[in-house]
């Protein structure tokens, strides 16, 4: 295969890659409510993001680099949301 195909591959990947959160954050956005994400999962995933970009720099190859640069981003927009939420979340005593 040669070296086109394998850049485009790789821009395809991170293309899918960085959007598969978006409707996430937009669902996250509209309910206003943070139940049903485990923030572990999502600070473990941050911290790979983080490496994703340190060895796309590393190794200069550019869709890991972007790979991981929007979805950390990504995931702290999430984050940010989880807790914002959390913290405004209304519980009303129905009792």
């Amino acid at each position: 295969m040669n070296d086109l195909y394998l850049s485009l591959f790789g821009w395809l990947a991170a293309f899918i890659t960085c959007t598969y959160k978006i409707p996430q954050i937009v669902k996250l956005i509209k309910v206003k409510r943070q139940e049903g994400l485990s923030i572990s999962s999502l600070i473990i995933q941050t911290i790979g993001y983080l490496l994703y970009m340190i060895h796309g720099f590393l190794i200069k190859d550019m869709p890991i680099l972007y790979i991981g640069l929007i979805s950390f981003f990504e995931n702290l927009v999430i984050i940010f949301l989880y807790h914002y939420y959390k913290k405004n979340t209304i519980i009303y005593d129905t009792g």
